[in-house]
């Protein structure tokens, strides 16, 4: 099978794991990154967010509405410049972060339980190197 075959496979395996416990916290795929970013930065505005999700405005700002809709995220306009909007986490979205994180532990633990710990680190190493 060709590598770029595999790593279609491996990632359709990972987003489906996924995708069914966020279906579980009343979330989608991408929803998740946008939280965890979040809970990197604490605040970020939604130009910010498209950058650094590398996704089209649009995405960002039908996320943010309904991640806002949901109690995960606040919008407000940015202290200085009000036409920037500003999005953060509210104690709902901080709390269900700790629980993506234990997703994608699991997730990760499942594709790779038949490596061992050292070829984990060197496949870690080789995605780093192919960013």
């Amino acid at each position: 099978m060709m590598i770029s075959k595999k790593f279609f496979y491996f990632a359709w395996l990972h987003r489906e794991q996924v995708a069914k416990k966020l279906a579980e916290l009343n979330l989608f795929i991408g929803q998740d990154l946008f939280l965890m970013l979040l809970h990197e930065c604490e605040e970020l505005s939604q130009k910010e967010i498209t950058e650094k999700l590398q996704v089209e405005y649009p995405t960002v700002t039908k996320m943010t509405s309904r991640l806002v809709q949901r109690g995960f995220v606040l919008k407000k306009s940015h202290t200085t410049d009000l036409r920037v909007s500003m999005v953060s986490l509210t104690d709902k979205g901080r709390a269900v972060c700790a629980t993506l994180q234990a997703i994608w532990r699991e997730s990760e633990q499942q594709l790779t339980h038949r490596l061992t710990p050292e070829e984990v680190k060197h496949l870690s190493e080789l995605l780093n190197k192919l960013k």
